[in-house]
């Protein structure tokens, strides 16, 4: 099965081309459109090697990023910085005021306690080592999660903390970090925050922990709701009703509160296909009105499923809202069934925190999805 966007004057989804069932390189490449960002003017200075990259400058912190040529930069909020590339790779680079009480080795323990281990997003630790970014001593290491590997690093300036984190297919993902090593190698923090060499304190040199091992996946396989799907083997199936089945991590987890919600939607009034879409996507944007507060769409579009057998025009909808009190991130996605006039609407729903962190889960999950037409 392949997931394709419609081209409408911007990047179609923000790791595409995606390619999600058949080919298993593919992970993690069908992202959630993201909201682009306005470029700011080139900073002066030493020059990205690219001649076509562009330099992006922080508007706060004063650092600058070369932006290579085919890559959308968003900024979720004043701290987050994303740089999301056609050829299938997503780069998260985070700040924070530097806090030279807690050294960066533990900050990076903090992270894994978080998000390493059994239902999340990481299953498997594969290295450490120290890393220097500009100048900048620090902390890097590599992980593994559902088809797809990631690289943090961690790195102090005299003002600010500086995290980049990058994703990739776990097929593609050598030859894609040379891009990001290239990224990393004309990354240029603000004079401000470039100390002298001597008043770095030393990072500890680490072996990378013992490998932990990767749940298996479970596979959620009921013909009357028209569609089979894998899921982590730790996370927890459900059945609500008959039209619904959701998906989510462990109770005590964080992986719990990250969510995937598929739903049969049959729409009253609609006589095709594209209208019972359009009318499924507008019934989910009523009732986020409705239950919740301050919904914003970041971005809107058509897409298309494809299989052997058919093709299928949908569209997808990315969005924000508070609810209980916490910021939320939606990715809804909706497409017809191959006959008649019911919808399939597939959510991934998390607190806007950790929304990224839990988003390659979601991917693999969106990945293995299978439309079977006349519910077989």
């Amino acid at each position: 099965m392949r997931w394709k966007v419609a081209a409408a004057g911007v990047l179609a989804l923000a790791l595409a081309p995606s390619t999600l069932a058949a080919n298993p390189a593919s992970i993690a490449q069908s992202q959630p459109p993201q909201p682009a960002a306005p470029q700011q003017p080139p900073a002066t200075g030493t020059p990205a090697k690219d001649a076509d990259a562009q330099d992006y400058v922080h508007p706060a912190r004063q650092f600058v990023i070369p932006v290579p040529k085919g890559v959308q930069v968003s900024e979720p909020d004043k701290e987050r910085v994303i740089l999301d590339s056609r050829q299938g790779y997503r780069i998260i680079i985070q700040t924070n005021d530097a806090n030279p009480r807690i050294p960066l080795p533990q900050l990076n323990d903090k992270f894994e306690a978080q998000y390493l281990g059994q239902g999340k997003p990481f299953s498997l630790k594969l290295q450490e080592q120290p890393a220097t970014v500009a100048g900048l001593q620090g902390v890097e290491a590599k992980y593994e999660g559902a088809g797809s590997q990631a690289k943090l690093i961690m790195a102090r300036g005299i003002k600010t903390d500086f995290v980049f984190m990058f994703f990739a297919p776990r097929e593609r993902f050598e030859v894609l970090d040379r891009e990001f090593q290239w990224v990393l190698d004309n990354f240029r923090p603000a004079p401000a925050d470039q100390p002298a060499a001597a008043a770095l304190p030393p990072v500890r040199a680490m072996l990378a922990k013992p490998p932990m091992p990767v749940a298996r996946t479970k596979r959620f396989a009921d013909a009357r709701y028209g569609y089979a799907i894998d899921y982590p083997g730790d996370w927890e199936a459900d059945k609500p009703s008959a039209a619904i089945a959701t998906f989510s991590g462990p109770k005590g987890t964080d992986a719990y509160f990250a969510r995937i919600i598929i739903q049969n939607v049959q729409p009253p009034a609609a006589a095709t296909a594209a209208q019972a879409t359009e009318w499924t996507l507008a019934d989910q944007k009523a009732l986020l009105d409705r239950e919740a507060r301050d919904v914003v769409v970041l971005m809107e579009q058509p897409l298309t499923y494809k299989s052997a057998r058919f093709s299928l025009a949908g569209r997808q909808m990315l969005v924000t809202y508070s609810f209980g009190g916490e910021r939320h991130r939606r990715w809804i996605i909706v497409v017809p069934r191959p006959k008649g006039i019911v919808t399939h609407v597939w959510i991934y729903s998390a607190p806007e925190a950790r929304f990224e962190i839990f988003r390659p889960v979601a991917d693999a999950i969106l990945k293995s999805w299978t439309i079977q037409p006349d519910g077989s």
